[in-house]
């Protein structure tokens, strides 16, 4: 459940604190897995890239949800979402169920790689304009997966709008035909801190001008560490697919692993 009058303060904190917006799909708080753990174990981090983007956050009671992702066409800014820390469902065979919640029809295998389903969350998600307010509501799906290691490995789907800019149209690592299908992969870099104050002049540098480098605000008590996310996405009839997971899975890997959805 949404604590509105957080969520009103995290939104004005964040627009009275950046101006600008870049385009990227990649750039929300649910996009590295180790956010997610981190969110679980001490209350939630503010995803924030300095003068680059405009975005409300979602507040709810277990952990900080939501995934951003800012568009520079159109009157979308941003994207929130929300979702429960526990699966929604636990078997395989639900997914016909969780695509009829979501409204929609994607690929979803059963096995990715080494990595074999786990569970499905349903995803609350709307478009934001500057002003925060919320159009094109909707539900999404993420599918957890994980392999014989506990490598974690998630699968998020989601409706594409023409407002939204195309995957080729925002920043990645490399771009592969597969079957038939471009394949992105993005290697994604987020740094901790409790706050912006630890930034160094060169990180804050970097934080301006590289679109695949992530700043997370925890607040006091947060260490200051590094994470590395790894990143495949998609398009294929209206859906956009991202399979997110740790810098453990190299891109040969995930590339490889991109065969699974069209046997």
């Amino acid at each position: 459940m949404v604590d509105k009058e957080k969520f009103e303060d995290v939104r004005e904190q964040i627009n009275s604190s950046v101006d600008g917006i870049f385009p990227s799909d990649f750039v929300k708080n649910k996009i590295d897995l180790q956010i997610r753990d981190l969110e679980r174990e001490r209350g939630g981090f503010m995803m924030k890239r300095m003068k680059k983007l405009k975005l409300a956050a979602a507040l709810s009671i277990c952990i900080l949800v939501g995934r951003v992702g800012v568009y520079a066409i159109g009157t979308i800014t941003g994207t929130i979402s929300s979702s429960t820390s526990y699966y929604n469902y636990t078997k395989y065979e639900d997914i016909k169920k969780a695509e009829k919640k979501a409204g929609l029809e994607a690929v979803v295998p059963e096995t990715i790689g080494d990595f074999k389903f786990d569970g499905i969350r349903i995803v609350d998600v709307a478009d934001t304009d500057d002003e925060g307010n919320q159009m094109n509501k909707r539900k999404a799906i993420d599918v957890a997966y994980k392999d014989s290691n506990g490598t974690i490995g998630e699968l998020s789907l989601d409706k594409f709008s023409p407002n939204q800019p195309k995957i080729e149209e925002q920043p990645y690592t490399e771009k592969r035909q597969i079957n038939g299908h471009d394949f992105y992969f993005t290697r994604l870099e987020s740094l901790f801190l409790a706050s912006e104050k630890e930034m160094t002049p060169e990180e804050k540098e970097r934080s301006e001008n590289d679109p695949l480098f992530n700043v997370g605000i925890g607040g006091e008590g947060t260490k200051r560490e590094t994470s590395i996310s790894h990143h495949l996405s998609f398009e294929d009839n209206g859906i956009t697919y991202n399979f997110m997971t740790s810098e453990e899975i190299s891109s040969e890997k995930l590339f490889e692993m991109a065969s699974e959805f069209f046997k």
